[in-house]
């Protein structure tokens, strides 16, 4: 009868030092700081876009205030 090869385990990766690249879910160093950097950034530039546009409707009201008054 023809038996198919039996698949390395992840118990043999590990015991061959290999584990770290084949595992599922392993972290890969380096990268994790620069998606938080990252994330980081975006929420700034989100929040800096938030205050420009309420910045600018609260000039917009000022000035037609001012223009209703004058």
């Amino acid at each position: 009868m023809y038996r198919r090869r039996r698949q390395p385990s992840n118990a043999s990766l590990v015991q061959t030092g290999l584990g770290s690249y084949f595992e599922e879910g392993s972290p890969v160093t380096g990268k994790r700081g620069m998606n938080d950097l990252q994330g980081v950034v975006d929420m700034l530039k989100f929040l800096a876009s938030t205050v420009g546009i309420i910045f600018l409707i609260g000039l917009l009201v000022v000035i037609g205030l001012l223009m209703l008054i004058f």
